[in-house]
């Protein structure tokens, strides 16, 4: 785990956040565990505020949670989806999720405690119940494309 965490460091400090980056440090991930779901929250909660802040403001959450639902639907379980969000509400941005079971899995869901949304969410994870996220979900029309 530290490896993977210290070569996701070095990529974020390089600038290199896009799909192939988060393909490859989940597959690394899921490929060598097993307890995917598991391995992923704790990798996500060894990562620090500016990782975090570099995902977020390269518009790289997109990419981290397609690429997340995409590899756990073709590793783990075929039942997992991954959806797209429209706002509801103005200046919000464009999201996306994974849902897994009663679960909703998002790398930056942190990003909307600037929007006042998200009061509900237990800090330092990225795995969620459906309550947790309610105030998030309903902001959003959300549409199934994976």
């Amino acid at each position: 785990m530290i490896k993977l965490v210290s070569i996701l460091k070095q990529t974020i400090k390089e600038g290199i956040c896009d799909s192939s980056t988060a393909r490859n440090h989940i597959v690394n991930i899921l490929d060598t565990s097993n307890n995917p779901i598991d391995d992923v929250v704790a990798d996500y909660k060894s990562w620090n505020n500016s990782m975090h802040d570099t995902v977020i403001s390269t518009g790289a959450c997109e990419e981290w949670n397609i690429q997340l639902g995409i590899l756990l639907k073709q590793k783990l379980d075929p039942s997992v989806s991954v959806w797209k969000g429209e706002p509801n509400i103005p200046d919000l941005p464009e999201h996306y999720i994974v849902k897994y079971k009663d679960y909703i899995l998002d790398y930056t869901a942190e990003q909307f405690f600037g929007y006042g949304l998200g009061n509900n969410l237990p800090g330092n994870t990225m795995k969620y119940t459906q309550s947790e996220y309610a105030d998030i979900y309903a902001a959003y029309k959300w549409q199934k494309i994976i």
